[in-house]
């Protein structure tokens, strides 16, 4: 009986072995294929802009909106801090917030006179919380060596990283 038994041990060893065989066999099989390469196709819109579309704002009004813009908001964070009836701690948020965006605006002179001086010509920095917008005429960016000074500049000047900075092409 026994040796009944070993030799049906042997037949279920030898057929499992057949089988991780075969399977060993198929899986290399489907493994040495090469994979199939699809296609990539990507949809490419061409849009004409019109005259009027590109007379929309020069880098002077964009400057000048920008200034009017930074005018106005510390004019009212001074009424807030000015106004005797506001609370103590509206004030002192205002006058954070008035100190923040002095900062900013300081941070944003020195960046623009530093790209200024570099030879982009005349440039217009706008610093948010996280990221720095330079916007330079298109005819000083044109060229990636041009970006990449431009991106470190920016970066360097203002502490932020380099993938926070943005380049906005404008027309003179």
């Amino acid at each position: 009986m026994s040796d009944e038994r070993e030799r049906s041990a042997r037949r279920v060893r030898t057929a499992g072995c057949a089988v991780l065989v075969a399977l060993l066999a198929a899986c290399s099989y489907l493994g040495a294929r090469q994979p199939q390469r699809a296609a990539v196709s990507v949809p490419v819109a061409v849009e004409v802009i019109s005259e009027r579309a590109l007379g929309a704002a020069s880098l002077e009004e964009t400057q000048q909106k920008l200034r009017q813009e930074r005018e106005s908001a510390l004019a009212l964070l001074q009424s807030v801090i000015d106004d005797p009836n506001a609370q103590a701690g509206t004030r002192d948020e205002a006058l954070r917030e008035k100190t923040a965006l002095a900062k900013r605006m300081v941070a944003e002179a020195e960046t623009a006179a530093l790209l200024s001086h570099m030879g982009f010509g005349e440039t217009a920095v706008v610093l948010g919380g996280e990221s720095v917008t330079v916007i330079v005429p298109w005819q000083a960016a044109e060229n990636e060596q041009s970006r990449v000074r431009i991106i470190d500049a920016a970066a360097t000047q203002t502490g932020l990283a380099p993938e926070c900075v943005k380049i906005i092409l404008s027309k003179k």
